[in-house]
């Protein structure tokens, strides 16, 4: 599977596209490359861009800073990471933070290319969830969920604990990964809050400033989550679409789409745009009735990418699409 979603440029002048080929960036009107990246394991992680660099990390754990207008590496060489990474990098003030397998957590200097710290939580099982999950950056804040199901607040300076809650639910199955990148958002009463998933304990609202329980909103196997307006949209492995209230965690709709979707989605113009091995879903998002669906062979597994009335995704067979909608104002 081609997990790695496209990310615009941030002169929207580029699309990059990841693949199990490395890394492109595509003129973002007609899809010609401009420069590549071409390393020999896969790029499953969306890659991000930061004042002019891009940083971007393969599933070998090779991290590159790279000139976001022609290619270049910034850094000496790329940082080697002790794991996998399936998940994208993030991005704070100081440092690159970058998740690798079975639970590590290491920051990089932006500036220099070294690593600044390291933190690992403990994992007693062989199997892991492929967490596709990245930390976030708030401020000085880095929140970051782990294969203990654990979610967890760390100094971006040194990675100092600052609070830790257990999400995983161990009485209930032993796959109790937090495999999602956690969200931002504020709830009902204006309280700043993060959405975190993990595998067996459903969907959760948690306090940023300490952890606490703001509501949940139980389903298994639950992919990363999206915020459109006052919706939270979610789809797990059994192929049910679910749309959440963001502010109180009450259920608005739960709809199965079929297929196999992979967990990823995008929300835009009143649609839901649902990846999977049978192609990619076009979802009524009032409704929860399908429109059409855009087949490919390889199906589709990345996040697409909606700007105006384009949508960019990458299939499985690392083909890049630029696909026309109809009925959008450009712009829109």
């Amino acid at each position: 599977r081609n997990r790695g979603g496209v990310v615009l440029s941030q002169d929207q002048q580029r699309v990059y596209c990841p693949s199990a080929k490395g890394l492109h960036a595509l003129r973002s009107d007609n899809g010609k490359v401009v420069w590549k990246l071409a390393v020999g394991d896969a790029i499953e992680g969306s890659p991000v861009e930061d004042s002019g660099v891009v940083y971007s990390v393969t599933t070998a754990g090779n991290v590159y800073a790279l000139d976001a207008v022609n290619g270049q590496r910034r850094w000496p060489k790329p940082v080697r990471l002790d794991g996998a990474c399936h998940a994208s990098p993030a991005i704070g003030a100081l440092h690159v933070y970058a998740h690798t397998d079975p639970g590590n957590l290491t920051a990089i200097s932006r500036k220099t290319g070294k690593i600044a710290w390291r933190l690992s939580h403990d994992v007693e099982r062989e199997f892991l969830v492929e967490g596709h999950g990245a930390a976030l950056v708030r401020g000085d804040v880095v929140y970051a969920g782990w294969p203990d199901g654990k979610l967890s607040a760390l100094s971006r300076r040194d990675g100092g604990l600052l609070w830790e809650v257990q999400l995983g639910q161990r009485n209930k199955s032993p796959y109790v990964d937090v495999d999602t990148t956690p969200v931002s958002v504020s709830t009902a009463a204006g309280v700043q809050a993060l959405l975190a998933v993990g595998y067996n304990s459903g969907l959760q609202a948690r306090a940023a400033a300490n952890g606490r329980l703001l509501w949940h909103y139980a389903a298994d196997g639950l992919g990363q989550p999206v915020v459109d307006g006052g919706k939270v949209w979610s789809v797990g492995v059994d192929a049910v679409l679910h749309a959440i209230d963001r502010r109180t965690g009450r259920r608005f709709m739960a709809r199965r789409v079929g297929g196999i979707p992979s967990g990823a989605l995008a929300v835009a113009h009143g649609v839901v745009f649902v990846p999977g091995d049978g192609g990619l879903q076009l979802i009524d998002a009032s409704s929860g009735f399908g429109l059409t669906r855009v087949i490919d062979e390889h199906g589709f597994a990345a996040a697409p990418l909606v700007v105006g009335d384009r949508l960019y995704i990458v299939s499985n067979g690392g083909q890049a699409f630029a696909l026309q909608l109809y009925g959008v104002a450009k712009g829109g």
